[in-house]
C-alpha cells in the first residue's frame, strides 16, 4: 500500500503525492446539485491553496470570497481601459542634506465605490488574470508623460523609479 505524501521514485524521478479534500453539502431541498458541485469546487480550491492535506469543509464565506474576486478582476478591466489606476509619485529624499533625490511611482486604484485602493488589494489578482504586464505598461508611459511635463517646467529630477514584478523582466 502507497500513503499519500510518501514520496514515490519513478524511473530516475522522485515525486511527492499531495492530497486535497473537499466538502461540501446543502440544506433544504431548493438546492441543485450544480450548487453542490459548485461549492465542493470551491472548497477544493481552498483546501489545496492551503496545502496540509487536511479535509475542507464549504463555508458560505468562500463564495462571497469567490464573488468579489471575480467582481475585482471585472473592475481591473475596466480601471485599465478608463485610467482609474493612476501613479501615485513619492518622493525620496537624501536626508543628509534634505535634497530631492527622485521619486518612486505607486499604483493606486481609485475605485467608483470603494474609494482609494492600495497595491495589496489588486495586485495579486493582476498577478493571477495575466494583468500585471498592462499595469507596468501604464505605469511607465504615465511616468515618463510627468518627467516630460517636470523637464517642460524646468525641474531637475534625479531619477524616477517603477517596480515590476520579476516575471515581468524575464
Amino acid at each position: 500500500a502507497i500513503r499519500i505524501a510518501q514520496p514515490i521514485r519513478l524511473a530516475d524521478q522522485e515525486f511527492a503525492p499531495r492530497a486535497a479534500i473537499a466538502l461540501a453539502q446543502v440544506e433544504g431541498t431548493t438546492a441543485t446539485i450544480d450548487q453542490l458541485i459548485r461549492r465542493a469546487d470551491l472548497a477544493l480550491i481552498a483546501a489545496k491553496s492551503r496545502g496540509d492535506g487536511r479535509p475542507l469543509w464549504f463555508d458560505p464565506a468562500m463564495e462571497a470570497a469567490m464573488a468579489e474576486r471575480n467582481m475585482i478582476v471585472s473592475d481591473l478591466r475596466a480601471a485599465l481601459t478608463n485610467g482609474d489606476i493612476q501613479p501615485r509619485f513619492e518622493p525620496q529624499v537624501d536626508l543628509g542634506n534634505a535634497r530631492l533625490t527622485g521619486f518612486e511611482v505607486l499604483a493606486r486604484w481609485q475605485h467608483p465605490e470603494r474609494g482609494l485602493l492600495s497595491p495589496v488589494d489588486f495586485l495579486p489578482v493582476m498577478e493571477e488574470t495575466g494583468q500585471l504586464e498592462r499595469l507596468s505598461e501604464v505605469m511607465i508611459y504615465r511616468a515618463l508623460t510627468a518627467l516630460r511635463a517636470w523637464d517642460a517646467a524646468g525641474l531637475d529630477i534625479p531619477r524616477v523609479g517603477v517596480n515590476f514584478a520579476a516575471e515581468e523582466l524575464h
